[in-house]
């Protein structure tokens, strides 16, 4: 009896390793593994470093799966603050946390290795923006956020750049890469274009541009790891520091950064868009 008892104790421990891990590699079968209880719609909260570093709670929701290699995935998490009782910070000044977790594969499936519960803050209404898979060169994986908003005519375009390896995630560049005050006030944009001789009555000239910038990661010859390339083009209104007057410039100006040590920096080129 002793005997059978072991040997079933034993057929069930071995069953329970071989169900360790996420049977697959999607989003949600990640999802349920990385967080228990998971369940698609129902919100689950953690407590997540805040941009400040203070302790703050947020509802997690997947995004994406990223392959690191044939046997590493690392789960995209998106985040946004909440407050004691479940109410969503969602606002121009609310950033979205991201979250990353890796998985290796082991026996078949796919079990917990390392977890970034916040790589970094980005986007605004608690959205982190438009997510996708960039190659960093020699192989290394990163995540690519990409970001737009307005202000009372006021627009931006920001790159955010996340370097994501099988023992950790952390941000390696974050860069405005359009801005627009077409709209700020609307006659800013007919100057800008040339329909208009004057710019608007009572505006600041500099307070007009339609800059926009056109972003890839490129390998130089003899490198290893890939520069940031952007390309910009667009008009500026600049007023002449001697004789005030205001006049349009075309812009057409190429922004290389290449990656030194954990960030990305200026390589050659500027960056002429406008903070806002």
């Amino acid at each position: 009896m002793k005997h059978l008892l072991a040997s079933v104790l034993l057929l069930l421990s071995s069953s329970l390793a071989v169900a360790a891990g996420a049977p697959d590699d999607s989003p949600e079968a990640l999802m349920r593994e990385a967080f228990t209880g998971w369940l698609p719609g129902r919100a689950t909260t953690i407590t997540a470093p805040g941009p400040d570093g203070s302790p703050q709670q947020v509802s997690v929701v997947p995004q994406l799966v990223l392959a690191l290699d044939a046997s590493h995935r690392a789960l995209v998490v998106s985040g946004v603050r909440v407050l004691e009782g479940g109410q969503r910070i969602e606002s121009h000044s609310a950033p979205a946390n991201l979250g990353v977790y890796v998985f290796t594969q082991r026996d078949g499936r796919w079990v917990a290795s390392h977890a970034t519960p916040s790589a970094g803050w980005t986007g605004f209404f608690g959205k982190p923006g438009r997510m996708h898979r960039v190659e960093l060169g020699n192989g290394r994986v990163g995540l690519g956020v990409e970001n737009d908003e307005c202000w009372q005519g006021f627009c931006g375009e920001w790159l955010t750049l996340f370097d994501v390896t099988n023992d950790g995630t952390r941000q390696i560049l974050h860069l405005m890469t359009g801005s627009s005050s077409v709209n700020a006030p609307p006659e800013c944009g007919a100057w800008l274009q040339g329909t208009r001789p004057t710019p608007p009555a009572g505006h600041d000239a500099k307070l007009c541009f339609d800059i926009s910038g056109r972003w890839q990661l490129a390998t130089a010859p003899g490198r290893d790891e890939a520069d940031l390339i952007v390309h910009f083009e667009g008009r500026d209104g600049v007023v002449d520091a001697r004789s005030g007057a205001a006049r349009v410039n075309k812009v057409r100006e190429t922004l290389v950064l290449r990656r030194q040590g954990e960030r990305y920096e200026p390589l050659r080129g500027r960056n002429p868009t406008h903070k806002i």
